[in-house]
């Protein structure tokens, strides 16, 4: 056995191993190897090859189907191009394949696979490609449809196309794959519908589908899974209630149904006794439309009948409010927040925000372990979270400036807040009376704490000010802050970024990818941001402007993962938006009603001084007066 995994080994593959003749597995996962596979391993009798996360490069080599001793062969996440030579199909021993395609995959399916029917397929992974250059990897992923071919690989127990570029629906052939035990379609590039023959799968343990195009549906049919123990379906433009055998699925420990457009009441969920986290966070997209409904109505309220000049525009409103409640109805849940999900012990992380609950829901105090941000009908503190009713806004704010995950520091006059408390996976911390944030996610595929939420800069950072840049807040999901209290108008917002977990040497630390979105009061400011590309390089800043209009006294700022970039470089669990710090300002002056009442209040004081002097003087005048008049009577 020869393993050199995870050793940041530079150069290329060596030929030399040939000497070795009684070799059978050969482990380079995790260096920083270029070139190609050495023609001389194919007079080896291999058994194991895993070369995955490297920089090889160039076709894969046919000589690979030679090694007919092979059992598993790892090739994912490199630089290889070309098509999947058809001699790999001679392998009849191959139990794993993990390779990475580069080229369209319909010449995988109908080449490729042509060879593979008959061979006792256990696992296949479509990875991310995520080659030094960037510009090289918006051409080098998988694109096409999945063909057909696949529905022959009927021994699949494990099948992953996350963050590709696929087109066209998922295919219906999947219910073929009855000895399935993990399925993952993430930020795949696949429409849905999700295909209801879904339901066949009843081996599933694992089931993740995120971040669909194209049409919605109904709630899937699961209930046939019963041995279901991670459910992750965000962002699949599902509508329609939640079904209650949810509560059936008695093994899950992991419910994600984030990002859609489900409605309803949640139904009773006590029977998940081994619930740890659960999501059910409202369409991204819905947020914005309810603003400027709101924006309409209080248009219509301002317009009067006798006006015959505001006729058309109420009922141009009318048309227009019409259209937003029907893309907006359905997408949020209602009613009471169940007492079986207020009662559930701290370990159980539940992420109810972004609904329309009841307020007699709201809880009177904010829970770590329970996430209710703007989860109420109800507009003000009620509406950012029951457990902000108490903190009313005592005066108008102009300005913000927050030290993401860092502690407070100070730049010239501007004093960045601290913001060291810890993540979560379902987190609503108001840090103060006008401003917090709110964490969604959990990191899959690993066990992370809470202060795993708070990255820590692993080399000495040499820019300006670096104090804003040596931690930065995470998430694996969604991750947003909030202001309060802040006067209505246009503000300047700075979001300050800089990577501090990816490098930037010769090493496989620098092969990895972080990919996300920023909305700025609903509206999408950055799409696919990587702060490497965009800052060119490593442990350097980027500043990014935007302005946003505060109305109603309120700013959010969304930092969302949507699946794309890479999940496990430099290790497993490593993904989702980076923020190092931000800042809020005004594009306008502060009101100057305190000055107005500084300088009314000695005028009236005056005023008052004048009046009792002339009152004083006109009682001696008219006392003068009366003595002479008595003077003179008296002569």
């Amino acid at each position: 056995m020869g393993s050199l995994k995870g050793q940041d080994l530079a150069g290329v593959l060596p030929s030399s191993l040939v000497k070795l003749p009684y070799l059978v597995t050969i482990d380079f996962t995790r260096n920083y190897l270029g070139g190609s596979i050495p023609q001389e391993w194919a007079s080896l009798q291999l058994e194991i090859v895993s070369l995955a996360v490297n920089r090889l490069s160039g076709p894969i080599p046919s000589f690979l189907g030679n090694i007919n001793t092979l059992k598993s062969l790892s090739l994912e996440s490199n630089m290889f191009s070309g098509t999947i030579p058809p001699q790999l199909g001679q392998l009849a021993n191959l139990e794993n394949l993990l390779v990475l395609l580069l080229s369209s995959l319909f010449i995988f399916g109908y080449s490729f696979l042509n060879y593979m029917k008959s061979l006792n397929i256990i696992s296949i992974y479509f990875s991310l490609i995520f080659p030094l250059v960037t510009s090289v990897l918006s051409t080098n992923n998988p694109t096409g449809d999945l063909p057909p071919a696949l529905a022959s690989l009927t021994k699949l127990t494990e099948f992953r196309i996350s963050s590709n570029n696929f087109t066209g629906k998922i295919p219906s052939f999947i219910h073929v794959w009855k000895q399935l035990r993990k399925l993952e379609i993430q930020a795949s590039g696949l429409e849905g519908p999700i295909p209801s023959n879904i339901s066949l799968l009843s081996n599933l343990i694992e089931l993740r589908i995120s971040d669909l195009n194209g049409e919605g549906s109904i709630f899937p049919c699961l209930r046939s899974m019963k041995g279901m123990e991670k459910l992750m379906l965000k962002g699949c433009n599902i509508s329609g209630p939640i079904p209650t055998y949810i509560a059936d699925l008695t093994e899950l420990r992991t419910l994600d149904l984030s990002f859609n457009r489900l409605n309803g009441e949640i139904p009773n969920l006590d029977s998940l006794t081994n619930l740890e986290v659960m999501y059910r966070v409202i369409d991204i997209e819905a947020r914005p439309k309810i603003e400027e409904l709101r924006v309409i109505e209080k248009e219509l309220r301002t317009y009067r009948v006798i006006d015959i000049e505001a006729r058309p525009k109420i009922e141009e409103l009318r048309v227009i409010e019409k259209e937003l409640r029907r893309s907006i109805t359905g997408n949020l849940l209602s009613g009471n927040i169940p007492d079986g999900i207020k009662r559930r012990q701290s370990r159980t992380e539940i992420d109810l925000s972004y609904n329309n609950f009841s307020e007699q829901s709201a809880q009177p105090t904010c829970r770590d372990s329970l996430n209710l941000f703007r989860s109420f009908s109800e507009e003000g503190n009620l509406e950012l979270g029951g457990c902000l009713k108490d903190y009313p806004c005592q005066k108008d704010h102009y300005a913000l400036h927050i030290n993401c995950g860092g502690e407070e520091y100070r730049v010239g006059n501007i004093v960045y807040e601290g913001d060291q408390y810890e993540g979560g996976s379902a987190k609503f911390h108001p840090m103060n009376a006008y401003w917090g944030f709110s964490s969604s996610g959990r990191f899959w595929d690993i066990n992370r704490t809470i202060t795993d939420y708070i990255a820590q800069n692993v080399t000495v950072l040499g820019m300006n000010h670096s104090g804003l840049y040596t931690r930065a807040r995470l998430s694996p999901l969604s991750l947003t802050y909030y202001g309060r209290c802040l006067a209505d108008g246009n503000y300047t917002v700075k979001l300050h970024f800089a990577e501090i977990i990816i490098r930037g040497n010769k090493s496989f630390y620098s092969l990895g990818r972080r990919i996300f979105n920023v909305y700025i009061q609903g509206k999408l400011e950055l799409q696919d941001f990587d702060i490497v590309q965009a800052a060119q390089g490593v442990d350097k800043v980027v500043v990014k402007n935007f302005t946003a209009v505060v109305k109603n006294k309120s700013l959010e700022i969304r930092f969302y993962w949507a699946g794309k970039g890479t999940t496990a470089v430099p290790s497993r669990g490593n993904y989702g938006p980076l923020i190092s710090a931000i800042s809020v300002e005004s594009d306008f002056k502060p009101s100057n009603s305190k000055k107005k009442i500084l300088i009314a209040v000695p005028v009236s004081v005056l005023l008052f001084i004048f009046t009792i002097v002339t009152l004083i003087c006109w009682r001696c005048y008219v006392r003068q007066t009366t003595s002479r008049e008595q003077c003179n009577l008296n002569i």
